[in-house]
């Protein structure tokens, strides 16, 4: 074991190497060997395995710390490197991640079939980047032999699909008590399906789903804010990531509250989780900020989102009603406008404020999205005043999973074909 290169996850993504002077780590080194549960999986792994490892990374990255040091090697080891845990609590977390790894891929927390050693060594970087690594001593095996080998077991099919979904909100989802629900975008214009909307989502006593910010309980504070926004952000970008290595063209579209935005800490987070989207992956992933006080600056607004749009193939900015002056979102360096629909709002007073909405959005080359569209006598009207993206109930959802882009027609719609599958 000599070049390791650095993982592609969260975890390796936001540690930096904790070496002293002399290269020896400053924490724990701990080796998993997934040399059993790959053969207990059988040729599963190999058809699956970016969607395995991704399913592992998360894992991984639920119990490692900020400073932790995540890095794989080869197709069945692991390496985790511990800032600041000393050797037996680095034991205890890899264990509990061996025991997550097998329960999500094989159904049972059998530990046993991930080898766990404690490692010590020198580290240091190569002019390309890679980790060298230059072991001490012998590694000390601290785990039971792998029992007895089982019937491979079978990975294929939907229910695959479901848990490694799970596994890959797992993270998210540890700390929060909402969903993450897909909701389709439709492109009017050109009548496609262009991608979808992520949005937190839960449902309250009477059954009714509640969406965005609003499954922040009563009286949040910024940090829930934040926490949420970011949370969301990372989802995409790996679910943006396992649709690109499966050569899907779907757009992702998350939201950033205005309160998130409004503290020094908040835009730090946000810019620290953007600056880590690859570039290839920019083109796909959309960001909508909401929230944004009536009467603020423009100034401000730009000041505090406008960065944002040099990662994202658009930035949208949720006015706050039908006439607000669309050319400061411009200033905010929008390429789309987005409105809300109320329910409380009639349709003529709606359709009237839209078309000037949308004729004022078109001189300054924004496009126009309206969200919320649950009524299909608004759908014609708002085609043939030019504008240029849809969401909302007519279009179906919340969906588990996203789809590929594809052709949809307003019949299709009606119909019920908006499904991803």
């Amino acid at each position: 074991m000599t070049a390791v290169k650095k993982a592609k996850s969260p975890a390796a993504s936001r540690g930096l190497l904790p070496t002293d002077a002399t290269g020896k780590f400053a924490g724990q080194m701990q080796i998993l060997g997934l040399e059993s549960l790959r053969r207990r999986i059988g040729q599963s792994w190999e058809k699956h395995h970016k969607t395995i490892h991704l399913a592992i990374d998360n894992i991984i990255s639920t119990h490692l710390g900020p400073q932790d040091l995540a890095t794989i090697v080869g197709e069945d080891h692991y390496i985790l490197i511990f800032a600041h845990a000393d050797e037996k609590e680095a034991k205890q977390i890899s264990f509990k991640i061996a025991q997550a790894v097998c329960a999500a891929l094989v159904g049972e927390e059998n530990s046993q079939l991930i080898k766990v050693r404690t490692q010590v060594g020198t580290v240091q970087k190569t002019d390309i980047g890679d980790i060298v690594f230059a072991p001490l001593a012998e590694p000390e095996e601290i785990s039971a032999p792998p029992s007895a080998e089982a019937e491979p077991v079978s990975i294929d099919g939907p229910a695959f699909k479901v848990a490694v979904k799970k596994v890959v909100n797992s993270r998210k989802n540890a700390q929060k008590s909402y969903e993450i629900g897909f909701y389709p975008i439709w492109n009017m214009r050109h009548e496609v399906l262009v991608g979808y909307a992520m949005l937190p989502l839960r449902r309250n006593g009477l059954g009714q789903t509640i969406r965005e910010h609003a499954v922040l309980n009563e009286g949040a504070s910024d940090t829930d804010h934040q926490r949420l926004d970011v949370n969301l952000l990372e989802s995409k970008i790996e679910m943006a990531a396992e649709l690109y290595q499966n050569s899907f063209t779907s757009l992702l579209l998350t939201q950033i509250h205005y309160r998130t935005l409004s503290s020094a800490a908040g835009r730090e987070e946000v810019m620290n989780t953007v600056r880590e989207i690859p570039t290839f992956l920019q083109k796909t992933l959309m960001v909508e900020i909401v929230g944004i006080p009536d009467n603020t600056p423009p100034s401000i607004v730009t000041q505090r989102a406008g960065s944002l749009s040099s990662f994202f193939r658009a930035l949208t900015i949720r006015i706050p009603r039908l006439d607000y002056p669309v050319e400061d979102c411009v200033a905010m360096k929008a390429s789309a406008v987005a409105f809300s629909l109320s329910p409380k709002m009639k349709n003529a007073d709606l359709l009237n404020g839209a078309r000037e909405m949308i004729q004022k959005a078109r001189a300054e080359k924004l496009m126009t999205t309206f969200e919320g569209v649950s009524n299909f006598d608004l759908v014609e009207p708002l085609k043939e005043a030019g504008a240029v993206f849809i969401s909302g109930d007519i279009l179906g959802g919340p969906y588990d999973i996203p789809g590929n882009m594809k052709p949809l027609t307003l019949r299709q719609i009606r119909q019920g074909e908006t499904s991803p599958t």
